[in-house]
């Protein structure tokens, strides 16, 4: 209990901030798999901007959150 009152707010940061990696790390796999595939440039084009639109929308979440946390 008095580690939860010391450092609380860290480790709810740490758990934010991890579960945002595991989506990044993901969505990044997708990027790499998007650019190496033979196919059609426009497709890739619209699929990788999707993808990077996903990957800032979750970065600008997890900052909201984390700074809603430590107030």
């Amino acid at each position: 209990a008095e580690i939860l009152k010391d450092k609380g707010d860290k480790i709810r940061l740490y758990g934010i901030y991890i579960h945002a990696q595991k989506q990044l790390t993901q969505i990044n796999q997708q990027i790499k798999m998007t650019q190496r595939r033979e196919g059609d440039a426009d497709a890739k084009r619209v699929r990788l901007d999707q993808l990077y639109q996903q990957r800032n929308r979750i970065a600008k979440l997890t900052e909201e959150r984390a700074q809603s946390t430590q107030r």
